[in-house]
């Protein structure tokens, strides 16, 4: 090769060596290859963050869950227990058991006429308004205190709440107007009988005895009625037993 040649290939080389385009190629591979091992290792370091945050994650809402059940159960703990001796507990289920297997049947059939005697009375719309079941707690309350007493020390010897109270003077009541036409007591009634067993009625008293024995015999024309009517409802209803007692 002559000098000419040799001159000719170091200027091209020269040329492509010192060419704008030639270095950036270079600069720019490097680059990328700094960016790929960049984002990598934030890839990397942003999983373990992630994954150590959650599992943190995951056990703070565990034991929020526990706390909050437990402080559940302490606050309504009453649902659920009925007592403890000694640390061992009697589940409200344990009462409720005994208690039906001892009074189950009765209660049953009294929930049972309620339903029946709330039905028929309904259907003759009939209804029982706070003003009467009012009036009614307050007759009684007025007897209790007449023989020195109170309401409340009543209700609490019967094992009675006032709700028991209330429901119970409606289905009376109920009971009353359904059957007013068999249980109403006239004048003759109570003169027979007076007559009958020979009452001597105290002077001057006479009106206030004779309102009290027509009470009493209305009383007892109701409770025979009230039986026959909640016997013929019985009969006439479809009653499916799904507990047996």
């Amino acid at each position: 090769m002559d000098n000419n040649e040799t001159k000719l290939e170091d200027v091209i080389l020269e040329e492509v060596l010192t060419t704008p385009d030639s270095t950036p190629v270079e600069v720019v591979v490097v680059e990328e290859e700094i960016s790929v091992e960049k984002n990598s290792k934030i890839k990397a370091i942003w999983l373990a963050v992630k994954n150590f945050v959650g599992g943190h994650v995951r056990i703070v809402t565990t034991v929020a869950t526990v706390v909050v059940i437990l402080v559940l159960a302490y606050i309504f703990k009453g649902q659920f227990l009925a007592a403890s001796v000694n640390g061992e507990l009697i589940s409200r289920h344990t009462v409720i058991s005994e208690l039906e297997s001892a009074s189950g049947k009765a209660a049953l059939n009294s929930l049972i006429t309620e339903k029946l005697v709330g039905q028929a009375a309904k259907n003759k719309n009939i209804s029982i308004g706070d003003d009467e079941v009012n009036s009614e707690i307050k007759k009684i309350e007025d007897s209790v205190k007449a023989q020195g007493g109170t309401l409340a020390e009543a209700l609490a010897a019967q094992g009675m709440t006032m709700e028991a109270l209330r429901k119970q003077i409606v289905i009376n009541k109920e009971l009353e107007k359904l059957l007013a036409d068999k249980v109403s007591v006239a004048d003759s009634e109570v003169d027979k009988y007076i007559a009958d067993n020979k009452i001597t009625l105290t002077k001057g008293q006479e009106t206030a005895e004779k309102a009290q024995i027509k009470e009493s015999l209305r009383q007892q024309k109701m409770s025979a009625e009230a039986s026959t009517f909640i016997d013929s409802l019985r009969a006439a209803a479809k009653i499916k037993y799904f507990v047996n007692y």
